[in-house]
């Protein structure tokens, strides 16, 4: 379908979880303490379960005539960004 489509393969970043481990401490839940103050966990090749409504990030693709012009430019830090991402590269930037 992606080869159909157009359409960029599924990135790392969609097979990589986000979400802070909760755990239960004298009967209270708290964040799981993380090294660099960002959870990321592998999920081996699983799409994870905070992606699943794409059309919240993404538009379906579609062969429909626009009424309005889309004046959308992206603007890359390098070049391989128009290809992939590098989300898990780069997810911990600024973060203390």
């Amino acid at each position: 379908k992606v080869a159909a489509t157009g359409a960029v393969a599924i990135p790392t970043s969609h097979l990589t979880s986000y979400r802070p481990e909760i755990e239960k401490n004298g009967g209270k839940y708290t964040v799981k303490e993380s090294e660099n103050g960002v959870t990321v966990k592998d999920l081996e090749g699983k799409l994870s379960t905070d992606r699943y409504n794409c059309n919240q990030c993404h538009v379906p693709l579609t062969n429909a005539t626009l009424d309005v012009k889309n004046n959308f430019t992206p603007d890359f830090r390098n070049d391989t960004g128009k290809s992939k991402s590098n989300l898990n590269e780069n997810i911990g930037e600024g973060v203390k």
